[in-house]
């Protein structure tokens, strides 16, 4: 069980079938982008333990859970990093910036 995550990290949602959760009328869905909010360790249903994640996104009502009264939180495992540098133009700004400019002469 290794999580590789991090607070504050662009995260998207690959996988939205939430055994398990009672709570939320705020789940995260298929392909949205989420921001982490904080990491602890949770239980599921069997109490076996995971990394949970919280999200900038969605803010749900504290109610009961497996880890006791609190927000729900979600599994690690539905998430991957979203990887900025293949979705941002700064990427080719930045090559852009690198290239030496030439002043043009008549």
């Amino acid at each position: 069980m290794e999580c590789k995550f991090v607070i504050g990290q662009q995260i998207v949602c690959i996988e939205d079938h939430w055994v398990g959760i009672i709570v939320g009328p705020y789940l995260p869905k298929r392909g949205e982008k989420y921001t982490i909010r904080s990491i602890f360790i949770g239980a599921d249903y069997l109490g076996q333990e995971f990394p949970t994640l919280y999200l900038n996104e969605i803010h749900n009502p504290p109610s009961q859970t497996n880890c006791g009264f609190r927000e729900q939180g979600f599994d690690y495992r539905a998430f991957k990093p979203l990887d900025e540098k293949k979705t941002s133009i700064s990427v080719f700004e930045e090559i852009l910036h690198r290239i030496p400019q030439r002043e043009l002469t008549s």
